[in-house]
């Protein structure tokens, strides 16, 4: 019964433990990245994609940011992308992606790019642009083209994390 109960009171969960397990998922979530994490990025928000209402040039648009996954062969590479992008669906599978991708490169009017959140889901964007009133110029082309099948919440500005 000593035995039983030294046993039960060894497995008590520890400060120290919560913080090994919290390094281990951030450097889980680095690697599947490839490479650092940048100055400023909180990991519990690296996977957000939840836009909120910010004012660009006197205009309320929805934006959000987040750190993208870039260790992937069917992901745009980072370094053929803007900061911004003006994004027109989300997808669990990377062929439903890589489908919508071919849809609108297809009008030839945009120059698509895929890209992958740390939770998983993969972005369909439209150009990218590192100057924040092309990008609202960008979206609201997007938002009055017929042809794109849009569900709220899009179109909304997609801000690239690793890029400041």
């Amino acid at each position: 019964m000593a035995l039983l109960i030294l046993a039960l009171a060894s497995c008590k969960t520890t400060e120290e433990n919560y913080r090994n397990a919290y390094q281990t998922a951030k450097q889980h979530q680095i690697e599947r990245a490839g490479g650092e994490l940048p100055d400023g990025v909180d990991l519990r928000k690296t996977g957000s994609s939840t836009p909120r209402m910010i004012d660009i040039d006197g205009k309320q648009v929805p934006m959000t940011s987040a750190w993208v996954i870039t260790s992937e062969k069917e992901l745009t590479p980072l370094d053929s992308m803007g900061k911004y992008v003006v994004v027109v669906a989300t997808f669990k599978q990377v062929f439903n992606a890589r489908q919508m991708n071919s849809r609108i490169s297809a009008g030839g009017v945009y120059h698509p790019v895929i890209m992958k959140l740390a939770s998983g889901y993969y972005l369909v964007g439209t150009d990218t642009t590192d100057n924040i009133s092309e990008a609202l110029a960008d979206y609201e082309k997007v938002k009055a083209d017929s042809t794109i099948r849009l569900k709220a919440p899009f179109p909304y500005i997609f801000s690239i994390g690793q890029k400041k």
